[in-house]
């Protein structure tokens, strides 16, 4: 579990957590920018972060490495319920 990554608490209180998933067994951490396979993690907790509902986001069976993952967040008047979630495949 790698950043870029963003944690976003909506109105309701649920937390939202999205990460990179990576397997470093082979290559290394170091060697982990756009490796393949990197899918998107997003956590979703409805208790104040004492458990998460893990949620593969990405698509596994596209090939390519999914990274970069981004949730919307409220910025001044704008409220936000459910965060969007945008990450780049490929």
């Amino acid at each position: 579990l790698v950043t870029p990554g963003q944690v976003v608490i909506a109105g309701d209180g649920t937390l939202y957590v999205s990460a990179s998933l990576v397997d470093h067994r082979n290559d290394g951490l170091d060697r982990l920018w756009g490796r393949v396979p990197t899918e998107i993690l997003l956590l979703v907790s409805r208790d104040g972060g004492a458990t998460f509902e893990p949620r593969i986001a990405s698509d596994p069976a596209t090939g390519g490495p999914n990274w970069l993952p981004s949730l919307e967040r409220p910025t001044g008047r704008n409220r936000v319920g459910t965060p969007g979630l945008i990450y780049t495949s490929g």
